[in-house]
């Protein structure tokens, strides 16, 4: 039986609540396993706290372990977390509106003790989210009002070119690659009261679903005058983002050891978080 020893007093286990623990990828060389353990130090304080650990496996006559803690803590800070990912070089913690990636340096040898050292320093991967966000305008208030003005100028006197001009900028916005997700479009369908079975709605063509939409920005009323028609698309940007945001729930990560790349697994597509470029790619997925 393997038995393990601290690498120094640890008395704040003694009021910690332990939530979930992750493990990393295994060194052979040094026979060491990393460690990540979510913990809340205090019951009467909100905050959870990530702390990194290394095991140390040796054989002196019989399996032996030593437990050494990395000498800086995470914060998790607000918001429910997701997922961690530990590389031989990373860690990685997905929370539901950002991912956040901190170097690993070690295990390295101080003295006769080894710790893997956490950087304090973080970088943050932008999501989807804030892009489909930031497209549907949804990032600031004036955003629509814009398009609307813009619209006004070139047709000043003409209330059905404004009307048609607007719908196909809007229209334009939702079938974007990253945007458009029937799922998410048939759920906001059925919000407004248009009800579709799945094979009626998968039958439509992309002119089809066009009709549709217009339809039904006539039938709330939008028709009565450009302002009104902006208004009721406002409203369907706002609900179609909801629904977008729920279909494509981050789940957790999925890490390949071998290159080191790291992919957000959604509840309807797997993404590709690339270092370079500090956003999420669309790999695959059923967003056409």
């Amino acid at each position: 039986m393997a038995q393990c020893r601290k690498a120094s007093p640890m008395s704040f286990l003694l009021r910690t609540t332990f939530v979930r623990l992750w493990s990393g990828e295994f060194h052979n060389d040094l026979s060491v396993l990393p460690l990540a353990l979510l913990h809340k130090p205090d019951a009467e304080v909100d905050g959870e706290m990530i702390s990194v650990y290394a095991v140390y496996f040796c054989r002196l006559g019989r399996l032996k372990c030593l437990i050494k803690p990395s000498e800086r803590d995470i914060s998790v800070g607000e918001g429910a977390l997701i997922d961690v990912k530990l590389s031989s070089d990373k860690i990685w913690i997905l929370k539901k509106d950002r991912l956040v990636m901190r170097n690993l340096s070690g295990p390295t040898e101080t003295g006769d003790h080894m710790h893997i050292i956490v950087s304090e320093h973080e970088q943050y991967f932008g999501l989807q989210e804030s892009v489909v966000a930031e497209q549907l305008l949804q990032n600031s208030e004036h955003a629509a009002d814009d398009i609307f003005w813009l619209a006004h100028s070139v047709y000043p006197y003409a209330k059905e070119q404004i009307s048609t001009r607007v719908s196909s900028i809007f229209m334009r916005f939702l079938f974007l690659p990253g945007i458009f997700h029937d799922r998410v479009l048939l759920a906001t369908f059925r919000d407004l009261k248009k009800h579709f079975t799945h094979s009626e709605f998968r039958s439509l063509s992309a002119d089809g679903i066009r009709k549709e939409l217009i339809s039904l920005m006539e039938h709330q009323g939008a028709s009565r005058s450009p302002r009104a028609l902006l208004h009721y698309w406002k409203n369907f940007y706002s609900r179609y983002l909801h629904n977008w945001s729920h279909e494509n729930a981050p789940c957790g990560l999925l890490l390949d050891t071998s290159s080191g790349a790291i992919g957000l697994i959604r509840k309807s597509s797997i993404s590709l978080l690339r270092c370079l470029e500090d956003i999420e790619l669309l790999s695959f997925g059923m967003h056409a």
